[in-house]
């Protein structure tokens, strides 16, 4: 199991965890598929970790997990698409709440400037009513 990743990328994560020895003879990391529109989302493999430098890299590449199967990769995307539609949903309902503070704002300043007048006018009528007297 992984632990804590080390690298991140949008097309790649890796993981510190275990490797395979590969042709160069070092040990190859494990690294999670990251790409979107990929067909192995989040599958695992190992590969050489000097695949940057031509000079240096051997290609060693192997699956650290079996091929997912047509169903598994239908319900990746339903998750992904709900998940989509969440996001969505959470950003309109952000949008709403952000309008009802800011239309709670306005109401609490228009309660207290109501309650200041409602003051204003009942010590105004206390006076009037001493005076009547």
């Amino acid at each position: 199991m992984s632990s804590s990743s080390s690298t991140k990328s949008n097309s790649y994560r890796k993981f510190v965890e275990r490797g395979v020895k590969y042709k160069c003879g070092i040990i190859a990391p494990c690294w999670e598929v990251r790409k979107d529109g990929t067909r192995d989302p989040g599958r695992r493999f190992y590969g050489c970790s000097r695949y940057k430098d031509p000079q240096l890299k051997c290609n060693f590449f192997e699956w650290a997990e079996p091929q997912y199967t047509e169903r598994a990769r239908e319900v990746i995307e339903d998750l992904k698409l709900k998940l989509s539609y969440k996001c969505d949903e959470i950003l309109s309902l952000s949008d709403d709440l952000s309008i009802a503070d800011k239309e709670n704002m306005l109401l609490k300043e228009q309660l207290s400037v109501a309650e200041r007048k409602n003051k204003e006018t009942m010590e105004v009528l206390s006076k009037e009513t001493e005076l009547g007297k």
